[in-house]
């Protein structure tokens, strides 16, 4: 029989709501959860039970996959420009989500703002017309305390996760939850047992002096969220600094740029953004998809402090760490130059193996070869 499915899609947003939805169920549901990441509640991003209830998904928009899926209830988290390879821009990929939306079986749960509209919508968000209302009450030391209104009720949540975008998951979670017939208090309680999805703002060292976070990142509004960080951390006075790792791929979005032009005006030289140039990307060569050289020009234009390395030189990527922090007035940008795949003789310098996973013997392969080369430098 079908099972009854909450699918959650957007292009920000859905592996961590999906995560939520999934924690919040198993409080009450035996059920099938597929999570595009690790959550650490399951430690898996698969949950099979036995005589399960209902199914949680994570829906991607990556391949229009998320056109075969008829749930029950529907959740769109964002519609930011992505995939354009697959959509060719933005207004096909817009019209993808609403292609989604109507697919929903009793009910569409869409961040306010979002051009969603059917009947069957109810949107969450912090307006005060929102059907799911967020309110941050208190902030600190990693644990969001909030409220969501809803239906006349409000619910105090407290989520051990910071973020405003980490309530606005949390609260998309809370309503689909709601829709399938859970308790407001049964669903904020499980929300404050979430401990996050491996690589998803994912705390992995935190001292006084150093946090280390660990967060996907893969979409150009990203670069954004970076540079406020360093802004904050600036206009507070406070003494960190906030580093970024990008590939060469990614130097071709615009909003890369934008962001970029924001560091210099405001003199961020707490902020330092690494870009690994291997020359490759998912579909080809840069320089033939779009070409980015020369890049230290570019960001010596942009008013950056630039550092050109070989990425592969572990005494080279410390150096410019530490030559970037003596940078005073300007953000730094440390340029590494690497290969694709070094170390593997099949995969060197090949964009085929971008995401593409080895069979067997192709891993038994890359194995021998890099363990020989460990060999080599011991």
């Amino acid at each position: 029989a079908k099972l009854p499915t909450i699918a959650i899609a957007g292009t920000h947003g859905k592996t961590t709501t999906t995560a939520m939805t999934a924690t919040v169920m198993d409080e009450a549901h035996q059920q099938l959860a597929f999570i595009g990441g690790v959550a650490k509640n399951f430690n898996a991003n698969v949950v099979i039970e036995a005589d399960a209830e209902l199914m949680v998904v994570e829906a991607d928009e990556f391949d229009r996959s998320f056109l075969t899926l008829y749930p029950k209830v529907a959740v769109i988290t964002s519609m930011d420009a992505d995939h354009l390879d697959i959509y060719g821009d933005r207004q096909h990929l817009v019209e993808g989500f609403k292609q989604f939306a109507v697919l929903a079986e009793q009910t569409n749960i869409v961040k306010e703002g979002l051009d969603i509209n059917c009947g069957n919508c109810i949107r969450f968000g912090f307006g005060e017309n929102c059907d799911y209302q967020a309110r941050i009450t208190k902030s600190e030391r990693g644990i969001t305390e909030f409220t969501i209104t809803a239906e006349g009720l409000t619910t105090k949540v407290s989520l051990p996760m910071a973020g405003k975008y980490n309530v606005l998951n949390a609260t998309a979670a809370f309503a689909a939850a709601r829709q399938i017939g859970l308790d407001a208090e049964q669903i904020a309680q499980a929300l404050s047992t979430f401990k996050g999805v491996k690589r998803r703002f994912d705390i992995r060292f935190n001292s006084e002096k150093h946090c280390y976070i660990d967060d996907y990142a893969h979409h150009p509004t990203e670069m954004r969220n970076a540079v406020g960080m360093a802004l904050a951390g600036k206009l507070d006075g406070r003494n960190y600094r906030v580093y970024t790792i990008l590939g060469d791929g990614e130097i071709e979005e615009g909003q890369v740029w934008e962001a970029l032009m924001a560091a210099a005006k405001f003199k961020l030289d707490n902020f330092c953004a690494m870009v690994d140039v291997n020359k490759l990307q998912i579909d080809g060569r840069t320089q033939d998809v779009m070409p980015t050289e020369p890049l230290d020009k570019k960001f010596e234009a942009f008013n950056f402090h630039v550092i050109n390395i070989d990425g592969h030189d572990f005494d080279a990527i410390r150096g410019a760490f530490n030559d970037a922090k003596a940078v005073k007035g300007m953000p730094t940008c440390i340029i590494a130059h690497t290969v694709k795949g070094k170390g593997v003789s099949f995969m060197e310098n090949s964009a085929a193996w971008h995401g593409t996973a080895p069979n067997d013997e192709q891993y038994a392969q890359a194995k021998a070869e890099l363990e020989a080369v460990i060999k080599e430098l011991e």
